[in-house]
C-alpha cells in the first residue's frame, strides 16, 4: 500500500509533485507527508510501519516528534 501511494504522485502537477527517488527512504517520505500534509501517504507509512513491528514504537516516537516540531515551525511562521 505504501509503494503504491508513492507511485500515485507521479500524477500530481508540476507544483505539487513529490519527487519519487529509489534512494529515498521511508523517512523522507515521512518528512514529505508531514511538510506538505499528504494525509494518504501518512497513513500508508503508518501502515508500512505495523509491518515491521521491532521498528513501531521508535517510528512512532520519531513521527510524534516531527509532528509537534512541524506544528511548532508552523505557529511560529
Amino acid at each position: 500500500m505504501f509503494q503504491s501511494n508513492i507511485s500515485k504522485f507521479h500524477s500530481f502537477d508540476a507544483k505539487s509533485r513529490i519527487e519519487v527517488k529509489k534512494e529515498h527512504t521511508f523517512f523522507v517520505y515521512l518528512e514529505l507527508s508531514l511538510s506538505y500534509e499528504y494525509h494518504e501517504l501518512c497513513f500508508s507509512l503508518q501502515k508500512y510501519l505495523h509491518s515491521l513491528p521491532l521498528y513501531l514504537a521508535l517510528m512512532t516516537f520519531l513521527i510524534t516528534l516531527k509532528a509537534i516540531n512541524m506544528r511548532k515551525k508552523k505557529k511560529i511562521t
